[in-house]
């Protein structure tokens, strides 16, 4: 099934799959992708921790300004704020076609298989507070501890910025 963009307005848009995402110009946004069912590596795997990570940094202030990351064992949090493109915002839709197609290709190369890596849908959220985005950076900073993966956020090697240690 196609996805399919509909301009509401000339900023606003919204895209129909099975979760809808709602693009406001100008938000940061809270963005988790979690692995396809068929995918059964674990993400935090040295190698393909790197590459997922290598990815995410590849376009920031080329597409997007990266505010925050975590690379958990089958999703990944990230905090970006898209930024301005011809007199517009680069569409989500394209910041997570390259996020994802770039990290699906390098880890199926480094696994020497082909298939999905992603779901196809990601959960986004635009946020919409200075409050909201401070919870959210620290979400992603905490991720790691509760889901008791390492003992504190300086101990997980998949998370940027990196905490003061």
């Amino acid at each position: 099934m196609e996805v399919e963009e509909r301009p509401v307005t000339r900023d606003f848009r919204i895209r129909d799959g099975k979760l809808p995402q709602w693009e406001v110009p100008g938000r940061l946004y809270f963005i988790t992708a979690s692995t396809h069912e068929s995918f059964t590596q674990n993400l935090t795997r040295e190698d393909l921790a790197g590459a997922v990570c290598s990815c995410i940094e590849h376009d920031d202030a080329i597409r997007y300004s990266l505010r925050a990351y975590v690379v958990m064992p089958n999703h990944v949090h990230v905090l970006l704020l898209p930024m301005l493109r011809d007199g517009g915002f680069v569409p989500l839709s394209e910041i997570l076609q390259s996020l994802k197609g770039a990290s699906a290709h390098k880890v199926n190369a480094l696994l020497g298989r082909s298939g999905p890596v992603w779901l196809r849908d990601t959960h986004t959220r635009a946020v919409r507070s200075e409050r909201e985005r401070k919870s959210k950076w620290r979400y992603i900073m905490r991720n790691p501890v509760r889901a008791g993966l390492c003992v504190g956020s300086e101990d997980w090697p998949w998370l940027w910025p990196r905490p003061e240690q």
